[in-house]
């Protein structure tokens, strides 16, 4: 995910994030985690404040959206544009 120009909070506009959110029919859930590069030893942590609720009745989804700028391991991958390109994380 690119961060559009008209984002108001979070990430500056233009900035790689990883965006995680629950399913219409998930029940709401805390999520408290990292996502990790293989050979890296700098996840990038992911977590909100707010227990995430999917979307119901025109109301969208809680996102924990991070920057990829937030590690620098994850924030190399912004320029390595090798393709084809294969990303494995791992989610704890």
């Amino acid at each position: 995910m690119i961060m559009p120009d008209d984002n108001f909070y979070g990430p500056p506009p233009g900035s790689w994030c990883v965006s995680l959110s629950l399913q219409e029919s998930s029940p709401p859930t805390w999520f408290d985690g990292q996502l990790s590069l293989p050979n890296s030893d700098q996840p990038l942590r992911l977590r909100h404040r707010r227990m995430l609720e999917g979307s119901r009745n025109d109301i969208p989804a809680t996102q924990i959206v991070v920057s990829m700028d937030d590690s620098p391991d994850f924030a190399t991958l912004q320029y390595s544009c090798v393709l084809p390109l294969l990303l494995v994380v791992r989610v704890e």
